[in-house]
């Protein structure tokens, strides 16, 4: 506060946001990641006063839901009421809910979200996407030793062998980010992981 009179310039607890990632100082919530939400309804709401075909709504909410929210779920593992909110979205513009009319779902989400190939519209869920994306960033640092962003994440949170997986275990004093890319590692990459001799 003092500093803050000093120097003439307001404190403020919210930061702000850096490449579309809100620079956080608290523990994340859903309210932290809410404007995401906002973007991905009012892009969607703008569609739903022209009248689409399911077709053309299937591409729309595929585009949608894939391109706004990309950079923040390859960044951090969003709060599981997040993820619900983006595919409730995403049902309800499919489907052509509004908040005046209900229509009925016709498929159930779990059958939507399959690919073309096995009955499904390869619409992708939420929560899938988020722990794909986190998957890759980890996948890329067991992968790529000679970058400058892995040889520094190796170093601070001391990265181990594949083998032994001791360095797995969650720290409270890990960034948000690195206990993401672990989830990642853990959930996504390892129980897929086979050597071959």
């Amino acid at each position: 506060k003092a500093i803050s009179d000093e120097s003439g310039i307001s404190s403020t607890r919210e930061l702000g946001k850096y490449l579309g990632m809100p620079v956080l100082q608290k523990r994340m919530n859903k309210e932290t990641f809410s404007t995401v939400i906002e973007r991905v309804s009012s892009r969607l709401a703008g569609w739903k006063r022209q009248v689409l075909s399911l077709a053309g709504r299937i591409t729309l909410t595929k585009a949608v839901v894939s391109s706004i929210p990309i950079h923040l779920m390859s960044s951090v593992m969003l709060p599981k009421s997040s993820l619900n909110a983006l595919d409730k979205l995403s049902r309800s513009f499919l489907w052509g809910s509004t908040v005046e009319k209900r229509k009925q779902h016709l498929v159930s989400w779990k059958k939507v979200c399959t690919t073309k190939g096995e009955g499904g519209l390869g619409i992708r869920s939420a929560v899938k996407m988020n722990k794909a994306l986190i998957a890759k960033v980890g996948w890329r640092l067991l992968n790529d030793e000679k970058s400058l962003w892995a040889q520094v994440v190796r170093t601070k949170y001391k990265v181990g062998d594949t083998h032994e997986r001791g360095w797995l275990e969650v720290k409270s004093n890990w960034s948000v980010v690195w206990k993401s890319v672990v989830m990642g590692l853990r959930e996504v990459i390892f129980p897929g992981l086979r050597w071959v001799i």
